[in-house]
């Protein structure tokens, strides 16, 4: 089993229990007689579970909330056969309109008897409602035990198989400090298909665990599909930290384990204000770098000039982002030359930065 997912009824968000890490966390749920899951298989697998039968005294029930809901059948009731005979129960009827769930490799939809979905009931299928309103829905019955061969072990999982497409898939990742290298917390992360246009968001749970989010999609079938481009971003509570977006491209891997561990995320400062800094080395011989900061996005050229005034070399460096560019690999780099490749002669030169609305100049020295 790569992931078993679950909704959680409070937030209607779906959750992903990852690995043994997540013991203790909002996915690691108690399960409940009705607790419906959907699992991620790498390969199909029959499960055999032994123990007694599922409520009090013969009866027990199913808890809806508004919303969403994925539960399962807790007992073998009698006058519950196919699917569509949960619409006739108190607290489904006239509350939820179709029942959604998995049959030969697809999700089916049901909203009367006879639907292509309208399936006979086995243990062990987990179902999406829809509810209007909250209820709770009485089952009486036996214990499921779906055993008809002694030595076949009881269905307990109804699975969905896709080749280049999944409903379900479980996007986990991190976000690091670009200096320190260390996981950072506190940001909202948002992966959007851009392929589909779907966009899914969630915080991050804190420095250890890094993010994690669960995409169902149970009208098209295609939380991700082999190929799709995803684009991840995250957003700082604090205006003068950013974050690199991050594109990645879904592999078949991907799909067929239902999971995508992303690349890493990089936090950066952003500075409080525009600032062109002394080049290192200086005086220098042959080559420079010119750090600056940048506190908005922007065009950012560099032009040097000598004692005269005249423009020796002019450097476009493009649009930047809001960040610190001080280091030898975000730094300007000049390699002593003119515009038509000539190494200049030794004397005092000036380096003017604009980038948006600001301007300044320095002054700096090469000596051969």
């Amino acid at each position: 089993m790569q992931l078993p997912y679950h909704l959680d009824a409070a937030t209607q968000a779906w959750l992903s229990y990852f690995s043994s890490s997540d013991r203790g966390s909002s996915a690691d749920i108690a399960l409940a007689d009705d607790t419906g899951i959907i699992a991620g298989m790498k390969t199909a697998a029959a499960v055999r579970l032994d123990g007694e039968a599922l409520g009090t005294g013969g009866g027990s029930g199913i808890a809806l909330n508004p919303g969403l809901n994925l539960v399962g059948l807790p007992l073998r009731d009698p006058t519950i056969n196919r699917v569509s005979d949960l619409l006739l129960l108190n607290g489904i009827q006239d509350n939820v309109s179709v029942i959604i769930l998995a049959d030969g490799g697809d999700f089916k939809v049901v909203d009367q008897a006879g639907d292509p979905g309208d399936i006979a009931i086995t243990g062990g299928q987990s179902f999406i409602l829809t509810a209007q309103r909250a209820a709770t829905v009485t089952i009486n019955g036996e214990a499921w035990t779906n055993v008809t061969d002694p030595a076949a072990a009881p269905k307990m999982l109804t699975g969905i198989q896709m080749t280049d497409t999944t409903p379900v898939l479980g996007v986990s990742g991190s976000i690091v400090d670009e200096g320190t290298g260390v996981n950072r917390a506190g940001f909202r992360v948002t992966v959007k298909n851009l392929s589909t246009g779907s966009a899914y968001a969630a915080a991050t749970v804190d420095s250890e665990m890094g993010y994690r989010l669960t995409v169902v999609d149970i009208e098209t079938m295609r939380a991700a599909r082999v190929g799709d481009l995803l684009e991840i971003t995250a957003q700082s509570q604090s205006p003068f930290i950013g974050v690199k977006p991050v594109r990645y491209t879904v592999t078949t891997e991907d799909v067929l384990q239902s999971l995508i561990q992303l690349p890493e995320l990089v936090a950066y400062e952003i500075p409080r204000e525009t600032e062109l800094l002394a080049n290192y080395p200086n005086p220098f011989n042959p080559e420079t770098w010119i750090p600056y900061r940048l506190a908005e996005d922007g065009f950012v050229t560099l032009t040097i000039y000598d004692q005269t005034g005249r423009v020796v070399r002019r450097i476009d460096v493009g649009h930047r982002v809001a960040a610190v560019y001080e280091s030898r690999s975000k730094a300007i780099y000049w390699d002593g030359r003119n515009d038509l490749g000539e190494g200049v002669a030794s004397g005092v030169y000036f380096y003017h930065l604009t980038a948006a609305d600001y301007s300044a100049t320095r002054r700096m020295l090469i000596l051969k």
